[in-house]
């Protein structure tokens, strides 16, 4: 039996490009107030280009970390109407100078189960070609090329800490244990 939170009130603190922040007062079940404050950010991608036994992945600096990170190509869904297949599309070849002409969402999974609202679809992207990068002016992005079993292994040790990155990479070696890929 599911227990629902009543609704009373909601308020914007703060919207921005990429996310809002919103304060939400509720009735619990038990008849006790509870105000929370949560993060509803824009859906993203994250993309896997696959070669045979190679997989391409971007270092860039991540000014928010202060440090340059290895992980999957990415972004937000920023454009009006735009598919997250289109968006992935556009990302690869703006960040890593790649097309696919094969293309399939291996997994949506939810940033967090409370506090911060987002949803993340995974791409695989197969048979590539390479095009030239089009990163936008505050990227700096290296294309780094990988054999699938280097690419787990550092999620494993981790050196690949970005959740979107581990996911996908673990998921794909679970597909390509299965035969699947």
């Amino acid at each position: 039996m599911m227990n629902k939170w009543r609704t009373l009130s909601k308020k914007k603190l703060l919207t921005s490009e990429l996310f809002e922040v919103i304060r939400t007062r509720f009735e619990l079940p038990n008849g006790k107030i509870k105000i929370r404050e949560d993060v509803f950010r824009k859906p993203t991608v994250c993309v896997f280009p696959i070669d045979g036994s190679f997989i391409y992945l971007i270092s860039e600096y991540r000014e928010l970390w202060g440090e340059r990170m290895l992980h999957a190509v990415a972004g937000f869904l920023d454009k009006e109407g735009e598919t997250t297949l289109e968006c992935a599309k556009r990302e690869l070849l703006e960040e890593a100078g790649i097309k696919a002409s094969h293309w399939e969402e291996i997994s949506r999974y939810r940033l967090a189960a409370s506090v911060i609202k987002g949803v993340t679809s995974l791409f695989l992207a197969k048979n590539l070609e390479f095009a030239g990068q089009k990163p936008e002016d505050d990227e700096n992005i290296k294309v780094i090329k990988l054999s699938f079993k280097d690419a787990v292994g550092k999620v494993l040790n981790g050196e690949i800490s970005d959740s979107a990155t581990m996911i996908g990479i673990l998921m794909i070696e679970n597909l390509k244990r299965k035969k699947r890929t």
